[in-house]
């Protein structure tokens, strides 16, 4: 039987034995097996047999002989993965070993110091992009030189916190963009960006969810203004940020403030003396907005104002029961269609449109 299980008939047994016995310079073939098949043969000369049986695990589990013989050849996954992670493997077999669409033999590649550079390059960005990549290899291509692997690190789904803390400094603007972005990325990691020079590092940190309150604060007065709207818009805005936000410079600022119902009512209240118009709009779209504010801005001259009032969901139906006599047929549509509304005022609405 030959290693492989398939029988070996003694005459073929004998011609194997002669072909070995030839001498060391004499040419033997050597398959090299990946996945479930053969993807070639590799030339060797007789005195290389030893160093290929052990290369197999020790067995001979690469068939040794002439070249009608090769189709003998099944080579199992675990004669791959031992193949993978010898360092004594030719460079050329494990070449030829990284086209096999396999995570584990890939893994071993990477960490085989054999595995010419070349490879290297072809399969680490493989193994750094697949969903089922260990965490500790993570961490170890997070010291690649290459950007596009260390890009791959960054936005990992799995990549550990100690990893993403360390890719938020990288020299690769890219890099430190990814690291920020990343869910599983620490709240410690993201103070490094308070004072960074890329502005849009920065505001994916404003808008990360494990943002602390002490660093919304801190970043609620930053020179970008996009960077104070994405604390401004977040449910978890702390109050003193809010108060800080409501008298920003950049009305988009205190629109997004005006817009959040996560902001105190004190906050709102301010908003609503405000000398902006857009922000009176935003502010009454808001279903915390006060209910003597709505009323006042319903008979506004302003239709974009009114129409913002009609449409909010926590509007008072008296105030909803007067919009229905508008002139402006949008803002009676508007009224009309909000949940908010009394029965009795809209079959009232409906009554008077029939008849």
């Amino acid at each position: 039987m030959s290693p492989t299980g398939w029988p070996v008939t003694g005459r073929e047994k004998h011609g194997a034995n002669q072909y070995r016995a030839r001498g060391k310079h004499q040419p033997v073939v050597v398959l090299v097996p990946v996945g479930a098949g053969i993807l070639s043969s590799q030339v060797l000369s007789a005195h290389h047999y030893s160093r290929c049986s052990q290369i197999w695990g020790g067995s001979c589990q690469a068939w040794v002989g002439p070249p009608r013989w090769q189709h003998h050849i099944h080579p199992t996954p675990q004669m791959v993965t031992a193949a993978a992670g010898n360092p004594e493997t030719p460079p050329e077999i494990l070449s030829q070993l990284a086209q096999v669409e396999d995570l584990e033999t890939r893994e071993i590649l990477v960490r085989n110091p054999a595995t010419p550079p070349g490879t290297l390059a072809y399969i680490k960005p493989l193994v750094a992009g697949h969903r089922d990549v260990p965490a500790e290899l993570l961490d170890q291509l997070a010291a690649d030189l290459s950007v596009a692997v260390r890009s791959l690190v960054a936005c990992h789904p799995r990549a550990p916190a100690q990893t993403l803390s360390t890719l938020i400094k990288d020299s690769s603007r890219a890099v430190r963009r990814l690291a920020a972005s990343n869910i599983n990325c620490p709240a410690a990691a993201l103070w490094e960006t308070v004072h960074s020079k890329d502005v849009r590092t920065v505001r994916l940190a404003a808008s990360h969810p494990a943002c602390s309150p002490e660093l919304l604060s801190q970043l609620s007065r930053h020179d970008d203004w996009q960077v104070r709207h994405h604390v401004a818009v977040r449910p978890d805005i702390p109050a003193t940020a809010a108060g800080h936000l409501s008298h920003d410079l950049h009305v988009a600022v205190r629109c997004a403030v005006a817009s959040n119902p996560s902001i105190p009512s004190e906050v709102l209240a301010e908003l609503a003396q405000d000398w902006s118009v857009k922000t009176h709009i935003s502010l009454a779209s808001n279903p915390r907005c006060p209910a003597g504010t709505l009323g006042k801005w319903s008979r506004s001259r302003n239709i974009r104002l009114v129409e913002a009032v009609a449409a909010n969901t926590a509007c008072p139906p008296d105030i909803l029961a007067h919009l229905l006599k508008h002139p402006q047929e949008r803002v009676v549509r508007i009224a009309v269609a909000n949940p908010n509304i009394s029965r009795a005022s809209l079959a009232m609405y409906q009554l008077a449109h029939l008849s």
